[in-house]
C-alpha cells in the first residue's frame, strides 16, 4: 500500500511539473548520390605543391590573405600571426590582424609575400620570420600551407619562451612547437 501510495505521488508529480518535450522526428533517409565516375588510369597525379593561381591551392598572385598557425590539440591552434615592434613575426603579437598579399610571381611559379599597404615582405633572418623593407625570400604553397621554396619544407616553430615568435627552425628555442602556417581568405574559416 505505502508504495502505490508513494508511485501515485510521484506520478502526479511528475506529469503536473514537467514540461511537454515531444520526440524528434525519425531522419529521414536521404536520397542515394549518383556514383562515382570512375577513376581515369590516364589522369595525372596532382603536384607536390602549387603556385599561386593554380586550381589546386585557390590563391593567386595579388591575393590578401591572413595567415595563421596549425598544430592540432596545441595552445598554437588557429592562432592569427602578426608582428611585433622588433618587425618579428609572432602569435599573440602586437600587431594582430595583419593582412599579407602575395605577390611578384616568378617564373618558376615561386612569389613573395608582403604586408599589405607596406613595403615590407617576409624572410627569414637569423632563423627567425620577420619582414624587411625589401624584396623578401621566395615561397610556395603546398595545399594552402606557406612553404619557404629555398628549403622545399615547412620547418616551422612557434617558441613560447621567446615571445611567441616564429622561427624558422627550433635552434635557441627551449620549448619550439612546430607548426604549419596556413593561408587563409580574410572572412574565411581554416
Amino acid at each position: 500500500m505505502k508504495f502505490a501510495f508513494v508511485a501515485a505521488i510521484i506520478s502526479a508529480v511528475s506529469a503536473a511539473s514537467l514540461p511537454y518535450c515531444p520526440l524528434p522526428e525519425p531522419a529521414q533517409p536521404e536520397a542515394p548520390s549518383a556514383p562515382a565516375p570512375p577513376a581515369s588510369s590516364t589522369a595525372p597525379a596532382p603536384p607536390a605543391s602549387s603556385s599561386p593561381g593554380s586550381s589546386s591551392s585557390g590563391f593567386a598572385v595579388g591575393d590578401v590573405v591572413g595567415i595563421i598557425t596549425i598544430h592540432s590539440g596545441s595552445d598554437v591552434q588557429f592562432q592569427g600571426v602578426g608582428v611585433n615592434p622588433d618587425n618579428k613575426l609572432g602569435i599573440h603579437a602586437t600587431t594582430e590582424n595583419v593582412n599579407y598579399v602575395l605577390e611578384k610571381g616568378n617564373s618558376d611559379g615561386t612569389f613573395q609575400v608582403k604586408i599589405q599597404n607596406t613595403n615590407n615582405f617576409l624572410a627569414v633572418t637569423a632563423g627567425y620570420l620577420e619582414i624587411q623593407p625589401s624584396a623578401g625570400m621566395d615561397w610556395t604553397i603546398d595545399g594552402s600551407d606557406l612553404v619557404l621554396s629555398t628549403a622545399g619544407n615547412r620547418g616551422f616553430v612557434v617558441c613560447p619562451s621567446d615571445g611567441n615568435t616564429i622561427k624558422y627552425s627550433s635552434d635557441n628555442c627551449s620549448d619550439p612547437v612546430g607548426v604549419a602556417l596556413h593561408l587563409v581568405k580574410p572572412g574565411s574559416s581554416p
